[in-house]
């Protein structure tokens, strides 16, 4: 294996005022030629520039989380409830549920209602799927639902 130096810096971008940490790092190939220049990453993303000045941008993955407090419940009939969910880093979801039910997010809390009595083409139990979406991660929360007749 080739030698390998490290040089670490660590300053704030003046831009972002987000901490950056600089290292510096000499991989030597089988001709002692390196392959960076440098790595340079930040909250964001990882930057290698090769020694030809071309640069590889990598964005680093932050954390998605989408959790419903419950994952069954039964209802009668046109009856709603509202469930706490804890989301973090969801830009946008996108929320499936059974026929003649009603599913909608405000803030932290899921609200699903039954169908009612009268809606005889209307599916009597299924599931909700909340789909939400992060920057670099996708994640699905479940739950069943009945409706009591």
């Amino acid at each position: 294996m080739g030698d390998r130096r490290r040089n670490h810096q660590r300053r704030t971008d003046s831009r972002s005022k987000r901490s950056v940490r600089t290292v510096r790092t000499a991989i030597k190939g089988e001709d002692g030629d390196s392959f960076f220049k440098s790595v340079v990453q930040d909250d964001e993303s990882v930057t290698f520039t090769l020694t030809n000045g071309d640069q590889i941008v990598l964005p680093k993955a932050k954390e998605v989380n989408f959790v419903i407090e419950r994952t069954s419940l039964t209802l009668k009939f046109g009856a709603s409830q509202n469930l706490a969910v804890t989301q973090k880093g969801v830009e946008n979801l996108a929320i499936a549920k059974p026929d003649g039910w009603r599913a909608w997010l405000e803030g932290d809390v899921l609200t699903i209602t039954a169908p009612a009595k009268e809606n005889v083409y209307a599916e009597t139990s299924g599931e909700v799927s909340v789909v939400a979406v992060g920057a670099t991660a996708t994640v699905i929360a479940k739950g069943s639902g009945t409706r009591h007749r």
